[in-house]
C-alpha cells in the first residue's frame, strides 16, 4: 500500500511511511521493480496493484533467499574445504525460522541478510588471496552498508564483521598490519559512506532536519 500510494498520492513528507526509518531502502526498490513490471504483475492479479507491488516484494526477497543460499554455500566450502559440510550448513541455512517464514512474506530480511553475506564472502576472498587495500575494503563495506539500509537492525552485526576481518588469518606467517588496517578502515569506512548518504538524503528530503523530528522518525518505525 505504502509503494501504491506513493505513485498516486504520497502523504506529507514527514509522515510517509514509504520512508520507513527501519528499512529506508526496501520500499524503494520495491517500488522501482513494481514500476518496471506494473503491467505483467498487475495482469496476474486481476489489475489489483496492491497485490502487484507486494508480489515484487516478494521476488526481491526471494531473489535475497537463493543468493544468500549460494554465497553461504561458497563460503562454507572455502572455509572447510569440504563440500558436504558446505551443503549441510546450506540445508541447515534453508531451514531456519527466518527464511522459511520470511522469504514469502516480502519483508525486508532476508535481501539484507545476503547483501550481509556478500559482503563476509567477498571479505573471506581479499583476506584468503592477501589483497587487502583500502579500496577493496571499501567495496566490502559497501555491500554491508546496503544491508543497513534495507534494514536498520543489521548495523548490529558489523562490528563482528569487522572483528572478523581483523583477526582471520590469510596465512601461517600472519597479516601484514599496515595492509590490515587499511583494510578495515576501507570496510567500515565504505558501510559508513552508504548509510550517511542514504538516510542524509532520505532525512533531507523527508524535512527530518531537527532532533526532535528524527526521533519522532524512528519512533514511528
Amino acid at each position: 500500500k505504502h509503494i501504491v500510494d506513493q505513485r498516486y498520492h504520497p502523504p506529507q513528507p514527514r509522515e510517509n511511511p514509504f520512508w520507513d526509518f527501519g528499512h529506508v531502502l526496501w520500499r524503494p526498490i520495491g517500488y522501482m521493480v513494481w514500476s518496471r513490471f506494473s503491467g505483467s504483475l498487475a495482469a496476474l492479479f486481476g489489475g489489483d496493484q496492491l497485490l502487484a507491488a507486494g508480489a515484487a516484494l516478494i521476488a526481491l526477497s526471494l531473489v535475497g533467499g537463493l543468493a544468500g543460499a549460494t554465497l553461504l554455500f561458497l563460503l562454507a566450502a572455502e572455509i572447510t574445504q569440504s563440500s558436504p559440510v558446505a551443503a549441510i550448513t546450506t540445508i541447515g541455512y534453508l531451514s531456519t525460522n527466518a527464511i522459511l517464514y520470511y522469504q514469502l512474506t516480502g519483508m525486508p530480511y532476508i535481501a539484507g541478510l545476503a547483501c550481509q553475506l556478500a559482503g563476509i564472502y567477498y571479505l573471506h576472498c581479499l583476506i584468503g588471496e592477501g589483497r587487502l587495500t583500502f579500496v577493496r575494503g571499501a567495496a566490502a563495506g559497501l555491500l554491508l552498508g546496503f544491508s543497513v539500509v534495507v534494514w536498520f537492525p543489521y548495523v548490529l552485526s558489523l562490528p563482528g564483521i569487522i572483528c572478523y576481518a581483523a583477526l582471520v588469518r590469510e596465512s601461517d606467517e600472519g597479516p601484514d598490519l599496515r595492509q590490515r588496517v587499511s583494510l578495515l578502515v576501507g570496510l567500515a569506512g565504505g558501510a559508513a559512506a552508504v548509510v550517511m548518504l542514504i538516510y542524509g538524503c532520505v532525512m533531507l528530503a523527508g524535512h527530518f532536519t531537527s532532533i526532535e523530528a528524527i526521533s519522532q522518525w524512528i519512533a514511528r518505525s
